[in-house]
């Protein structure tokens, strides 16, 4: 089964366990379930080499795996990639702490900040120097993804850890958009019908097709030669060559392509028209960036990931920026993610302040207070009235969490012999949100703990602590009575 790129379709759709994907030719599978198997298949090839190298396979409990996903990705996402985790058997519990979400931007900041200078393209500082992170420096990180491009923008503090000053933005700019540009051009010129009918018959081709210009495009060459497969340059339309359709097609667009030894040889003109949307969308995003007052000062851009090392994109940024901030691009740009990922998993804490994306909360009773409280909430529970779907804030949209910041609450039950309590968790990118009934207030988990001893009665106290500023939220409910505890990374997916 060949699948599509999945990148350009995660980054809009609202993740849940039963979004499917579909290959070349039509079949379909959960996403979850492929996400789950590709995983499975890498953690079976690391132990093994991990094996291989120590002698003995580590004990299960002796490895944390740490899973990057990019930095505008939804909390949906992340809890997508836990679950992907648990069910290819990385973790045993969805609650596991051996599992870390990183930020793929995040994690490129750790790695670039330990390079030397010499270490980043056309940097001609002497072999050891290294740019400088004194407290006080301000860098933003351009993630260039296949589909994405995500941008974070750091503080150095006093400690030497780092401080988001932004929440993270970008947009589906990424290296995709070029190959979508390609194939839009490979359907002008050769139709739809025959492109859908070459990549039915021949996928393992086709896909060849897009490695090849998913390589060329990122040459130097001001134009870009294109290898056609064998299979393609011998499939006919409407009974014509492939060379002669190009001919036609080079005739009437002022030759933007021609054929030339079994390659589609783009001209630079033509190039430059696929490139030219991504690249004014990441310049202007990064623009508008910069142009706050709070980045002001920036000191460097980080240019990292897999379309990072598009040369044309390395010069766009660089003659956009360069006179303003040091542009700075690590060699390998796109394992920046990845090796950061491993400096991130062995220190998480690095990143030590984040900016809340939403305002987080709990849905509660409250005794109710008259001209303060809605009227249609009002309720009466034996001996009380009481105020419901109150949203009791844990922390606001734009509000600056310290990484393992915990907040935390005692509730009591409102019946004399309940059982439990449920609480359940509310979002919204609004600030002072009063009520979970609102406009634009969503609801994204629960967590339910038992109270099986119904000594004390009402008096009877649950805690709840919830911890965040990480990459994800962790719940925990405490019943004081029956010791029980009941935890949970709140569940995005079921919603």
């Amino acid at each position: 089964m060949k699948l599509k790129s999945l990148s350009f379709s995660f980054t809009f759709q609202e993740l849940h366990t039963n979004i499917v994907l579909d290959d070349a030719k039509g079949k379909t599978l959960p996403a979850v379930e492929v996400f789950a198997k590709s995983l499975w298949f890498m953690k079976t090839h690391f132990l093994r080499a991990v094996s291989a190298h120590l002698g003995y396979e580590p004990h299960p409990q002796a490895v944390r795996w740490v899973l990057t996903v990019p930095a505008i990705w939804d909390d949906n996402a992340k809890q997508f990639m836990r679950e992907a985790a648990f069910q290819g058997g990385l973790i045993t519990s969805k609650q596991s702490d051996q599992l870390l979400i990183a930020l793929e931007p995040e994690a490129a900041s750790l790695h670039c900040r330990k390079l030397p200078g010499s270490t980043f393209v056309g940097c001609s500082q002497p072999e050891g120097n290294k740019p400088t992170f004194e407290p006080g420096t301000k860098y933003l990180v351009v993630d260039a993804g296949g589909g994405t491009i995500d941008v974070v923008a750091h503080k150095v503090r006093k400690d030497g850890r780092i401080r988001e000053l932004f929440r993270a933005t970008g947009g589906a700019w990424g290296g995709t958009v070029i190959d979508r540009q390609f194939l839009n051009l490979m359907v002008i010129i050769f139709g739809e019908e025959f492109m859908n009918d070459f990549q039915t018959q021949h996928p393992k081709d086709y896909v060849e097709l897009l490695q090849d210009f998913e390589v060329k495009k990122r040459g130097e060459g001001e134009s870009i030669r294109v290898s056609l497969p064998y299979n393609f340059c011998h499939f006919k339309f409407d009974g014509k060559s492939v060379q002669e359709v190009i001919k036609a097609y080079a005739a009437e667009s002022n030759n933007e392509v021609k054929f030339s030894g079994g390659k589609l040889v783009l001209s630079p003109d033509k190039v430059n028209s696929l490139f030219k949307d991504a690249h004014q969308q990441i310049n202007d995003h990064v623009e508008s960036l910069l142009q706050r007052t709070k980045l002001k000062d920036t000191k460097y851009i980080f240019l990292v990931g897999g379309f990072a090392e598009s040369v044309r994109l390395q010069r766009s940024i660089k003659d956009q920026f360069g006179d303003r901030v040091t542009v700075l691009i690590p060699e390998e740009a796109s394992l920046a993610v990845v090796r950061g990922a491993v400096a991130f998993g062995h220190d998480p804490s690095t990143i030590c302040q984040r900016i809340c994306r939403y305002t987080y909360g709990v849905g509660s009773y409250l005794p109710f207070e008259e001209g303060s409280h809605r009227e249609d909430l009002k309720v009466v529970s034996e001996d009380m009235v009481l105020c419901k779907n109150i949203f009791q804030v844990w922390a606001e949209a734009g509000e600056v969490i310290g990484i393992n910041e915990v907040w935390r609450e005692t509730y009591t039950p409102i019946i004399t012999n309940q059982r439990g309590i449920m609480f359940e968790f509310f979002k919204s990118l609004k600030r002072n949100v009063k009520y979970v009934d609102e406009e634009n207030v969503e609801k994204c988990g629960c967590l339910v703990v038992e109270m099986p001893d119904l000594t004390g009665d009402k008096s009877r106290a649950v805690d709840l602590e919830v911890t965040f500023g990480g990459t994800e939220i962790k719940v925990v409910g405490y019943d004081h009575t029956s010791h029980t505890r009941r935890e949970t990374y709140i569940d995005f997916l079921s919603m």
